[in-house]
């Protein structure tokens, strides 16, 4: 009898360099269940623990190195390199990083002051930089990915978005110019309008022009959006039904029977539900504010788009069970909100 064995995906190891804080034991926490971790207090540390991996051909490289900053050039104990010129003791480490691990991606999450490092700061070259927000969508995503071998962080960092789309085939439906426009600011990358010229044939083709559900038919997937950005609104609509959603509007005041309740307020009872809120507008954010003093918990898959959200409001949030996505966003990451049953 012939056995077939199943290859199962090993956790991605990583290095994790950051200071004993709230922010990073929250990122701990995220990290545990995606990677292996080996922690480390200060850079120094981790150099220390590669010049002793150098050499051993025994000891397998981490997939990834990576550093939480809560401010620029904190293991520095401040901004030396803006007052003097002078490179800090802290970069030098990272160089000597890159030289021993070219490889190896290097991953740097910025607390709320870096969040304009890369404009006006010195931002380290070579790193896949990422705001705090967004870092755990990011780990969630790439993680996985990592050890698949089809990340993104395995390429250089000078890779654009625009090449990253061509080296994976991807495509995008097709649009109307204000959408394209639309994902061109959200999600922070230059957006072509792209129209397929070959339709695919093959039986588990999924592929349907923009506006038209595609997924299982047997099952009604709606998305509730509350959302006063009529830009916005129109992208989350062509991205929702581009992977099998459907979209229902919602205003503000109908957002309490929606959290509330246990059944949608529209659909068969066969049919899946998740809602997606801009926080950012003042009238919606008062309205969920008012809701949240009176609700323990979402009742459906919630989603809020927020500009920089802050520690605190990401933890209270997440305590009703809501999930934060901050603006702007990758697409792959409402992908994986919607996907996720």
């Amino acid at each position: 009898m012939m056995s077939h064995a199943t290859t199962e995906l090993r956790l991605p190891s990583l290095f994790f360099i950051a200071a004993s804080t709230p922010e990073s034991e929250f990122l701990a926490r995220t990290l545990r269940p995606y990677a292996s971790l080996e922690r480390f207090i200060t850079p120094t540390l981790a150099l220390e623990r590669m010049e002793m991996i150098e050499g051993n051909d025994r000891i397998v490289l981490p997939d990834a190195i990576v550093t939480y900053e809560p401010r620029p050039h904190a293991f520095d104990g401040g901004f030396s390199l803006a007052r003097t010129g002078t490179v800090p003791s802290t970069e030098a480490i990272y160089e000597k990083m890159a030289t021993m691990w070219p490889l190896v991606p290097r991953v740097t999450i910025g607390g709320a002051w870096c969040e304009g490092e890369t404009r006006t700061g010195y931002p380290r070259r070579g790193e896949i930089r990422l705001e705090f927000g967004e870092a755990s969508w990011a780990l969630r995503h790439e993680l996985p990915r990592l050890v698949a071998g089809n990340s993104r962080w395995r390429f250089p960092p000078t890779t654009t978005d625009e090449e990253w789309i061509q080296m994976n085939g991807l495509t995008f439906p097709a649009m109307g110019d204000s959408v394209v426009e639309t994902v061109a600011s959200f999600v922070g990358c230059r957006a072509e309008r792209h129209v397929e010229s070959e339709r695919r044939t093959a039986k588990n083709d999924t592929t349907t022009e923009l506006g038209e559900p595609v997924g299982d038919a047997s099952v009604r997937k709606i998305v509730y959006v509350c959302c006063e950005d009529r830009a916005l609104a129109e992208l989350l609509d062509a991205l929702a039904r581009w992977i099998g959603w459907e979209t229902c509007g919602m205003v503000p005041k109908e957002l309490d029977s929606l959290l509330l309740r246990e059944t949608a307020p529209v659909g068969p009872m066969d049919s899946l539900a998740k809602i997606c809120v801009d926080i950012d507008s003042p009238e919606i954010s008062a309205y969920f504010s008012q809701i949240a003093q009176n609700m323990e918990t979402v009742r459906f898959p919630t989603l809020l788009l927020a500009a920089f959200p802050r520690f605190d409001e990401l933890l209270e949030w997440q305590s009703m069970g809501v999930q934060v996505l901050p603006k702007p966003f990758q697409v792959a990451y409402l992908f994986d909100f919607l996907q996720a049953w």
